[in-house]
């Protein structure tokens, strides 16, 4: 089982690249931060 999404591109992760997700997860977690800070 793969999980896809868009942004920009077409992503598919593997469940052993999930930590790619989390990843993923973790930097927006702190860009919505700091945009909000700043806005």
């Amino acid at each position: 089982m793969s999980i896809c999404f868009s942004l920009n591109k077409h992503w598919c992760l593997l469940e052993q690249d999930s930590i790619y997700l989390i990843k993923l997860i973790f930097w927006l977690a702190i860009h919505l931060k700091i945009t909000d800070f700043v806005g």
